[in-house]
């Protein structure tokens, strides 16, 4: 009698033991996976390159000659992310929308965060988004009369009758593979300025800092770096 119960006590406890590991084996397998935004996220490449810029675009509804370049590190082939300026480069840029009255010299600058997404980066010819999201500076001051400078500071082209703003800045560009560390584009933009702030003098408003921009430009760097290491061949023993 006692050796039955024994046997019988090994079973139940055997069918338990198989019953909570099959329980355990559902559950683990049941039990969804938190998703994060990059979750499925995969970086296969890299790259970085410099990218100096030539754009005639508008301020004060005149275009003037403008000068800037981007730094940028690229992730995929596709996705680039880094840093951009530009400025006018028409010391003599008097635009007829800032005041009816008297002539008026115009300065801007601008800095801020780029953002650029290739559609089949690997074609010969392709189409490229960027977007440019930061502040800049500009000013309007009187010519001098005596020598034609701008303002009687002759110089200070910032530190005078100046003021800051926000922008947000789309565009779109054509671009083609030169070789394999050097790329062309042309394309178009339009800065939209958000709010003014500081001192504004001038009274320049968020319509006479916005406007169109003709951009070309060079790209040069490296594209495609693989994130994955090579393996090195084993040498037979």
């Amino acid at each position: 009698m006692m050796m039955k119960k024994m046997i019988f006590m090994f079973l139940l406890s055997a069918s338990f033991i198989n019953l909570f590991g099959q329980e355990t084996a559902v559950m683990q397998d049941t039990t969804p996976r938190t998703q994060t935004l990059f979750s499925k996220a995969k970086i296969n490449s890299w790259g970085i390159y410099v990218a100096p810029e030539f754009t005639y675009g508008q301020y004060a509804g005149s275009f003037t000659p403008q000068l800037g370049g981007s730094v940028m590190i690229v992730l995929n082939k596709k996705f680039a992310i880094g840093g951009n300026v530009s400025s006018i480069a028409n010391r003599n840029f008097t635009p007829t929308d800032l005041s009816s009255t008297s002539a008026l010299h115009m300065n801007a600058r601008t800095a801020g965060l780029r953002l650029e997404y290739s559609f089949a980066p690997h074609k010969l010819i392709h189409i490229t988004t960027p977007l440019t999201l930061g502040i800049g500076r500009a000013n309007a001051d009187s010519t001098n009369i005596i020598d034609g400078e701008f303002g009687p500071h002759n110089g200070g082209r910032l530190g005078r009758n100046g003021s800051g703003f926000g922008f947000i800045q789309p565009g779109i560009n054509v671009e083609m593979n030169l070789f394999k560390y050097a790329k062309v584009f042309v394309g178009a933009d339009y800065r939209i300025a958000t709010n003014v702030f500081g001192t504004n003098t001038a009274n320049l408003s968020t319509g006479q800092l916005s406007g169109l921009g003709i951009n070309a430009g060079l790209k040069v760097g490296l594209f495609d770096q693989s994130c994955k290491r090579k393996k090195k061949d084993q040498k037979p023993s």
